[in-house]
């Protein structure tokens, strides 16, 4: 499913008109379709998932996360190069040479 979004501000026209928090918003989104374990809204033109189901997520974080290598960035990371270093921003083979360099790290035996 899918709220019902404005034409050009999606689902944000409580945040644009400023009655709002962006927190506040997406909290509420949250709440009202928490119980679809998958829901669709726009920011502003661009769609985006809101996976809730925990079972989702697992699937696709852990089992299905080649179909899932960029992000939305928040903000334009290309100029400042700590932030382009986030793992949360890089793209394409960067991401997954960088995410197979760290997968060793985090395994169950050396997180204890």
């Amino acid at each position: 499913p899918v709220e019902e979004p404005w034409p050009l501000v999606g689902n944000m026209g409580a945040v644009v008109l400023n009655k709002e928090s962006l927190n506040k918003t997406l909290l509420g989104f949250y709440k009202r379709n928490k119980k679809h374990g998958i829901v669709g809204f726009y920011n502003f033109r661009s769609p985006v998932y809101v996976v809730t189901n925990p079972e989702y997520i697992k699937k696709i974080l852990v089992q299905d996360f080649d179909f899932f290598v960029n992000h939305t960035p928040f903000f334009k990371a290309d100029d400042h190069p700590i932030v382009n270093g986030m793992l949360t921003v890089m793209k394409d083979e960067r991401w997954r040479n960088m995410r197979n360099t760290l997968s060793p790290v985090f395994t169950a035996s050396k997180m204890r």
